[in-house]
């Protein structure tokens, strides 16, 4: 539709391919990376408490599955892989042991999370690029390119924005060597000025 309209359509929130532009982290290696985190905290056993949204389940079974195919007993007495939107980490971190949970520093309800986690040890698997940071690469590249080329649309604006992203794009139009880090919750950043 927006290419068909000859629009730009950006994305610093979820992950597309070509003609849209995102910077989103590949949400399909992040059930890998929680259980590859909990397999470097040396543990055999990983409990998954997840939300009831559909995104959060799907992440939920995806984390299962994975967990499986590394040898990891579902379950407690572990690692806990809480899968919950930040201002609800508190209904599911329920238990001992170390937790896994995505976060993004960049959301106004990290700080809601950083509260509820004081007092765990808590590893906050995250993107290389929070949320604030995403939102401004994509407005100030779409700026960039329209203030140098007003006229611009569709494909050549795309074009004009992917070359001045802060980011390096790939021509999927997905950030390039993008992906998930872990972090102990109080070292992940803060963003100055979350959306």
């Amino acid at each position: 539709m927006y290419q068909a309209a000859g629009l730009t359509c950006l994305l610093p929130f979820v992950r597309a391919g070509a003609p849209a532009l995102s910077w989103a982290p590949d949400g399909d290696a992040l059930a890998r990376r929680i259980v590859e985190g909990a397999l470097a905290l040396g543990v055999d056993a990983l409990a998954v408490a997840q939300d009831e949204e559909p995104g959060w389940a799907a992440l939920g079974l995806a984390v299962g599955e994975e967990a499986g195919r590394a040898g990891l007993a579902p379950g407690p007495g572990g690692a806990l892989a809480v899968l919950a939107p930040q201002d609800r980490f508190a209904r599911f971190a329920q238990g001992a042991g170390p937790v896994l949970t995505p976060t993004d520093c960049g959301l106004v309800s990290f700080a809601q999370l950083r509260h509820a986690a004081s007092d765990r040890e808590v590893w906050a698997v995250h993107p290389q690029m929070c949320a604030a940071r995403r939102v401004r690469a994509a407005v100030t590249a779409l700026a960039q390119a329209l203030s140098e080329a007003p006229a611009l649309r569709g494909t050549a604006l795309m074009n004009a924005v992917r070359v001045r992203s802060g980011t390096l794009l790939t021509a999927e139009g997905a950030p390039l060597g993008d992906g998930w880090l872990i972090s102990r919750l109080p070292w992940a950043c803060r963003a100055g000025t979350p959306l």
